[in-house]
């Protein structure tokens, strides 16, 4: 039995939200999703109920996390988005916050006075995890992808 459409565009703007974007930059990714062509503005904007301005936002804001591009069609003056063709895309972009989000926390174990080890412990299990979790995206990536 297949999913209705628009319940998998609403989860994946509820799981976008939950990181941080838009909801409506997660309805234009779900949409886009499920689309094998490229498509407008225009048809972002009647399928799924939103402005043309929240349509062009989220689409601009995906296309610079390198999920989406813009195309361009042969004698039209419209801009067409589309996903991107490749899948690990979205996977490089976490294993480099992973490794930025471990990095950081490096750094904090600098800034953590000696007299607070409970501190210090909590950061190094944090910087522990990130190091364990940036490695395992990275096999992986290169088992999957070369």
């Amino acid at each position: 039995m297949s999913q209705d459409p628009n319940t998998f565009i609403e989860a994946m703007a509820l799981h976008l939200q939950s990181l941080g974007l838009p909801r409506s930059t997660g309805r234009v990714f779900g949409c886009l999703l499920l689309h094998s062509e490229p498509i407008s503005l225009d048809d972002l904007t009647e399928e799924l109920g939103i402005s043309k301005a929240s349509a062009s936002t989220g689409a601009r804001y995906l296309e610079r996390l390198g999920l989406v591009e813009r195309v361009a069609r042969p004698g039209a003056r419209k801009d067409y988005y589309q996903t991107v063709g490749d899948p690990a895309r979205a996977l490089v972009l976490h294993v480099d916050s992973v490794r930025e989000m471990g990095r950081i926390l490096n750094d904090g174990l600098k800034a953590v006075p000696g007299h607070r080890s409970e501190v210090r412990t909590r950061l190094n299990r944090m910087v522990q995890i990130h190091k364990e979790a940036t490695s395992f995206l990275e096999k992986l990536l290169r088992r999957r992808y070369g």
